[in-house]
């Protein structure tokens, strides 16, 4: 049931009535009454602003020795081009190129804009709504009157009052709508870049484990010749110089899967610039970028800066303004109009005064009954917003637990470097060594052969582990959201 009470705009001049008129008047006036306290009666929204974050940690919990750098030697990159960090030319054009190419970027910046217009759409409504119009008819009363023109000129306007925050609330929820999709889209840029980070070192890391196994193939030929000599020679028999077909062959085949696998690599990276995979190419260099600095984390600075974080927080607040908003459509919304205008049949006097026709009026309305449908609407929206919250403080915990997780991958993976470095020290050793007894005549050239072998997957082990901790370390910027800004600068 709708009650709508039409307040008018001019009251009659009581000593020009009469008893009953008066009478019946002021009968009028405490029913009118009656009705608005009906209306007004337990008009109220319930206060549920969203609960402030949670605390986070002091620290991350890490192991000694993981290799840190002081925050006062570190000279780091402007926020919105973290990936500087990895000081590398061909890199940074990448990250340029991907933010202003990737179509999924473009995407989320459309999203952005449809959110700023529905908030401005909802701004219009706390603003009066005003018109104009100009008509013009003819008509035949169908007697032996002949034919008229009528003429029209009017303007009209009209005013939702918000009375109990109905309007503002609407407002605030697309504010938080907005704010929710502009950090939606950095995450997404984020994430984009952190892509394009680790695709470019898979490339590299690819080429350089290519230049690398050219070695190996070149020390597998030479194998295989040897063999082919010392088995016509009597010296070994078939096997050894299978043995050695068989190596050969490996290392050939292990080189062709890396050149499929930079070529896809490469097409990758072409499709997160936006660009086809005709229209670009990277020269191969098979040099792998030195790892980045890292400065000292802190939980709070970590939840701050990550925009994923941001845009759920956001979103807690949206759905706890929504709770306000759907108890706010059973109260009652007050309206004011007023109209005015002129109408006749000359049009050469129609704007005088005796044309003049004109209106204001004010209306409350609200509903009785709706079968229970505000409450549900509002159950619903309070269990949307402890979805959104148990939502936010989970992705809270995972931000966390990432960055833990890559605090220790970056630890263990720094010594299994420093501990390739010492295979390969040791593998150099030997090739010398080997070598120097060859000269000597004590050795055969196998032995030198194998020397060279042991080097060459001595330096494939270390080219990898290298790889992997610069994809951790990217990881790790990644998941700290990709800003590193010393202290004071924040």
């Amino acid at each position: 049931m709708n009650l709508s009470t039409p307040l008018p705009a001019r009251w009659p001049l009581h000593h020009r009535r009469g008893p009953g008129i008066l009478r019946r008047q002021r009968s009028g006036q405490l029913l009118a009454g009656a009705l608005i306290a009906a209306a007004l009666a337990g008009c109220a929204i319930t206060d549920t602003p969203a609960p402030p974050p949670d605390d986070p940690p002091a620290g991350f919990r890490r192991a000694p020795g993981v290799p840190v750098v002081a925050a006062d030697t570190v000279r780091l990159p402007p926020a919105d081009e973290w990936w500087r960090s990895f000081g590398d030319p061909e890199l940074d054009a990448l990250g340029r190129r991907a933010a202003a190419g990737n179509q999924d970027i473009r995407a989320a910046a459309a999203r952005v804009a449809n959110a700023r217009a529905v908030l401005a759409a909802q701004r219009t409504r706390l603003w009066p709504v005003a018109g104009v119009s100009a008509s013009v008819g003819r008509s035949d009363a169908g007697r032996n009157d002949s034919p008229s023109t009528r003429y029209g000129l009017g303007a009209d306007a009209a005013w939702e009052i918000d009375l109990w925050g109905r309007i503002s609330r609407a407002v605030e929820l697309g504010e938080a709508g907005l704010a929710a999709s502009i950090a939606d889209e950095a995450a997404l840029r984020l994430s984009i870049q952190a892509t394009v980070v680790q695709t470019y070192l898979q490339l590299r890391g690819i080429e350089r484990r290519e230049s690398l196994l050219d070695g190996s193939v070149a020390i597998a030929r030479r194998l295989l010749e040897l063999s082919q000599i010392r088995y016509e020679a009597g010296v070994v028999d078939r096997a050894d110089m299978l043995q050695a077909q068989t190596q050969l062959a490996n290392a050939e085949a292990q080189l062709s899967e890396l050149r499929i696998g930079r070529a896809q690599l490469e097409h990758a990276l072409a499709l997160l610039v936006g660009l086809s995979p005709a229209e670009f190419s990277i020269a191969p260099t098979a040099r792998l970028p030195a790892a980045p600095p890292l400065p000292a984390l802190l939980p709070a600075n970590v939840l701050a800066r990550r925009p994923d974080i941001a845009a759920a927080r956001h979103r807690v607040v949206a759905a706890h303004a929504a709770i306000g908003l759907a108890e706010s459509a059973d109260l009652p919304a007050l309206s004011l109009s007023a109209s005015a205008g002129f109408g006749g049949s000359e049009l050469s006097r129609l704007v005088s005064a005796p044309a003049l026709a004109w209106s204001l009026g004010a209306a409350l309305a609200r509903n009785l009954f709706d079968g229970g449908q505000t409450e549900a609407a509002t159950d619903q929206a309070r269990a949307e917003a402890e979805e959104s919250l148990a939502a936010y403080r989970r992705l809270v915990l995972e931000a966390l637990a990432e960055v833990e997780d890559d605090l220790v991958a970056v630890e263990q993976l720094h010594q299994q470097a420093a501990l390739q470095e010492v295979a390969l020290e040791a593998a150099r050793g030997t090739l010398e060594i080997v070598e120097a007894q060859y000269r000597e005549g004590t050795v055969s050239f196998l032995n030198v052969a194998t020397a060279q072998s042991q080097l060459q997957s001595a330096e494939i082990a270390l080219s990898d582990a290298r790889l992997r901790l610069l994809l951790a370390s990217a990881g790790l910027l990644k998941n700290a959201g990709g800003r590193w800004e010393p202290p004071g600068d924040e």
